[in-house]
């Protein structure tokens, strides 16, 4: 028998409280530095504050910036040795004034050097260094001294840059300062991608540059804000009572600040009082209430619906002039004809209907009976994530414990898997011995291997069997990027140098017929092509391509050891190239998917584009896997198609080791990674529209079959973090998903929003505004949602709705849902 009691009437009560969350995201000018060069079509315009640049590697100092909003100076700072070659080099950033730092985009440049067409001169290793004060010690740009540390924080210790990708091009990169207060940013220079030693060993350079080559811009991010505002997150009832919040400094101004404070978007909504705040240096810090008001419009809206105070700051000092802060405002909805709500209504939109019947037994089959017989069981809490974001990865872990770039897997005929890929930590970059190669027989347990008879732990040996490949260049002999290739009942392994301005591709064929060969070079009185990074794939028709650097083919002979006719470069719809280095191709389902490493992110990514011929055309390059760059697909023995991992930037989940995680093919032919198993379908497609829809689109039932279907995210490829599968530059976007849940809402308590927005962004989970978030937020962001927000979950199938506003240029959209019950 089932209790019901009064459990009817309290939930009935409960209902009322419903609330939604008022997310507030206080958006601040960014300040913005140049290091050098001058402006050139291929860098983004919008991110360029001065384009003359600072030429001159002697040290003289930056002028200050008149778009900084406090005045941002820089300068250089360089140490010469007796040959007059600059040994030493860093930049110093002054801020004007002490902020609280998110990141920092930091720009390379790579320029025409000494060593040919395409040399790259970008800055490869730095410290990063921060003081907050106003000194920047001993550092002087004529000092000729190495830079001096004292009173100064390390917050970065060899860290890396990505490379510029060709000649005369640029690329950015985000580092993360998690808020740290700073006045003044240290970059210490410690190498390029030229290889200059600055370690004073008597290598000489011929370029007198140096390192100093390759620093094009530092952008510094501020979010923190100049002033607070408690609470965060307000919620009124339309005629209800009034409330307040405090605004207060979080520095002392220079001189008096005015905040005006009124409701521009919506001026019927609230009455605020008073209507304006004055701060002065003696009053900076004790705070000042706002009290505010709900108006009762007797006009029916949705419930709850949002308004927004905005703050504008005016002073004549630079760090409190010019800006608005925005404060959202959930209102809670009273009309509904003129009685109000129906205690009946359980969803709150003017109706009672079939939709409340089901959340009533929703909560009735939910009994209050522990454990009685038939009853679904309440409170059975879930953890995980609902929708994932474009950027989850799933867990997963090295391999082994062993230094290694560029990781290539096979699944031979025999059954075993064969790994290989860069080696020679921590002098690869410059030198290494040959390649080496590791086997498994379940991709878990990998053993090392040697050629036959042989114990030094190579299959190939550049001393011992080397032809062309033997020769040093400039100090500079390793082997990169080996690919093992089983074609023609026989293994081949690709290969490239690394020798500056020149490198070189290369074949080597077992000719054991067996992976540990021994291996000879098919051509050995040079290198088969220039530049680095090869790769082989075998067309249905047998025949063999060669693919090497960022999209370049050329079709082979029947020896392989040469080629027919013209090579080709496979270029995406959208981009000049799929990706910078580690090109491949790989067939699924009968289409073309042409792969390779992109750091447009300002990560080291895989990147992709697809198509139905080999030859193409290619449709737009996508973010296939974060982090995954210069990798390559294969599958197991089940047929699980996978993609190999290393990991090459400050942000990654694992760092220069062997790994593989799973990829998949979804419903838009969009080659993604599979994340962890959620409490949902773990998918990412949306349907979208870049046209306003009605009303009534964020409502469930609302029929969106005639949107566009895209995998997450959208926005363009070049903005910093993104991971953008869909393609979306129009003004606006709208974006709708449903996902099934098994249970009650009780079952999804503590969910949290993980959004990037680059524009005015609200969210709907299933006709209920549950976030407005203004601005930018530059990465994901995680925002904890008020708990009533659970109670609009259904059982079965829910929507989730997505309206965001771009920003011209650079602009992205995705968000992942999750439950946090742990």
């Amino acid at each position: 028998m089932r209790t019901q009691s009064n459990w009817y009437f309290i939930f009935l009560s409960l209902i009322a409280i419903y609330q939604t969350m008022a997310a507030q995201v206080i958006d601040h000018n960014d300040y913005s530095v140049m290091a050098s060069s001058s402006w050139v079509a291929d860098r983004q315009p919008e991110l360029i504050i001065n384009g003359s640049g600072l030429n001159d590697p002697a040290g003289d100092t930056g002028a200050t910036h008149i778009n900084g909003q406090s005045g941002s100076n820089y300068s250089w700072h360089t140490r010469y040795n007796p040959n007059g070659i600059v040994e030493h080099a860093w930049l110093i950033f002054d801020l004007g004034g002490s902020y609280s730092l998110e990141s920092m985009q930091i720009w390379n440049y790579n320029h025409t050097g000494s060593g040919g067409a395409e040399t790259t001169r970008s800055i490869r290793q730095y410290n990063l260094w921060l003081r907050n004060d106003d000194s920047a010690g001993n550092n002087s740009a004529d000092s000729n001294q190495p830079f001096d540390s004292t009173g100064w924080t390390l917050l970065l210790e060899n860290a890396v840059l990505n490379p510029a990708p060709g000649n005369n091009n640029y690329t950015g990169q985000n580092i993360k300062l998690d808020a740290t207060v700073a006045r003044r940013v240290a970059i210490e220079i410690l190498s390029n991608y030229d290889g200059y030693d600055v370690t004073g060993d008597g290598a000489p350079d011929t370029d007198p540059f140096g390192p100093l080559v390759g620093c094009s811009e530092v952008r510094f991010f501020q979010t923190i804000a100049p002033i607070k505002i408690l609470p965060e997150n307000m919620e009124l009832k339309e005629g209800g009572s009034p409330d307040t919040y405090s605004i207060e400094l979080l520095q002392p101004p220079a001189d008096e600040v005015i905040i005006t404070l009124e409701n521009a978007s919506t001026p019927d909504q609230l009455q605020i009082e008073p209507a304006t705040l004055t701060f002065n240096p003696a009053n900076w810090n004790l705070p000042q209430s706002v009290t505010i008001r709900a108006l009762n419009d007797s006009i029916l809206e949705s419930n709850p619906h949002q308004a927004t105070i905005d703050h504008k700051l005016t002073s004549t000092d630079p760090v409190f002039s010019g800006t608005i802060f925005k404060l959202p405002i959930s209102i809670l909805e009273t009309d509904c004809g003129a009685w109000g709500f129906d205690p009946l209504d359980l969803n709150f939109d003017c109706r009672v209907d079939l939709a409340d019947l089901s959340r009533l037994f929703q909560h009735w089959l939910a009994c209050t009976i522990p454990n009685e017989s038939g009853c679904q069981p309440v409170n059975s809490q879930k953890s995980g994530a609902i929708i994932h974001t474009a950027y989850d990865l799933p867990q997963f872990a090295p391999l082994f414990d062993f230094p290694l770039r560029d990781t290539c897997i096979l699944l031979g005929p025999d059954g075993q898997y064969y790994l290989t890929g860069t080696t020679g930590h921590p002098v690869w970059w410059t030198q290494n011995d040959g390649i080496r190669m590791y086997r498994s027989s379940d991709l878990i347990h990998w053993e090392q291997m040697d050629q036959p008879g042989d114990n030094d732990g190579l299959i190939w040996s550049l001393e011992k069997e080397g032809t062309w490949a033997r020769r040093w260049v400039n100090g500079y002999r390793a082997v990169w990027a080996p690919e093992l290739h089983y074609i023609n009942d026989n293994y081949w392994l690709t290969y490239c140098m690394n020798w500056p301005g020149e490198g070189g591709t290369g074949i080597l064929k077992s000719v054991s017929g067996s992976p540990q060969g021994p291996y000879v070079d098919v051509k050995t009185d040079g290198p088969l092509t220039s530049q680095i990074d090869a790769s082989l794939f075998q067309d249905d028709d047998g025949a063999v391509y060669f693919i090497w650097q960022n999209g370049k083919i050329w079709q082979m002979n029947d020896q392989l050891d040469g080629f027919v006719g013209q090579w080709q470069m496979l270029r995406p719809s959208n981009h000049d190239e799929v990706g910078f280095e580690g090109a491949f191709i790989y067939q699924i389902n009968n289409r073309y998917y042409l792969g390779a490493a992109s750091v447009q992110t300002g990560r080291y990514d895989f990147a992709v584009a697809s198509a139905e011929a080999l030859m193409g055309p290619y449709g737009p390059q996508y973010i296939a896997v974060p982090h995954g760059g210069h990798n390559i697909l294969f599958r197991d023995s089940t047929g699980r198609l996978l993609s190999t991992f290393f990991g090459s930037d400050n942000t990654t989940p694992i760092r220069e080791r062997a790994a593989f995680l799973p990829v998949k093919v979804d419903e838009n032919g969009i080659l993604t990674q599979i994340p962890d198993s959620g409490i949902s379908s773990a998918v990412y497609s949306w349907r979208y529209s870049t046209t306003a829809p009605p009303s009534e689109w964020t409502a469930l039932g609302y029929d969106d079959t005639h949107w566009t279907a895209g995998t997450a995210g959208f926005g363009q490829i070049s903005t910093s973090n993104s991971v953008v599968r869909t393609e979306w530059s129009s003004p606006d976007i709208w974006l709708r998903r449903t996902f099934e849940l098994d249970g009650p809402w009780q079952n999804y308590l503590n969910l949290i929003l993980n959004v990037f927005h680059t524009g005015n962004t609200e969210i709907y989970l299933n006709h209920h505004l549950i976030a407005t978030l203004p601005g930018n937020s530059y990465d994901y962001s995680r925002i904890p949602l008020e708990p009533s927000v659970s109670q609009y979950l259904l059982t079965g199938t829910n929507v989730i709705s997505v309206h965001c506003s771009g920003n011209g240029s650079n602009q992205f959209i995705d968000l992942g849902l999750y439950c946090d019950n742990e």
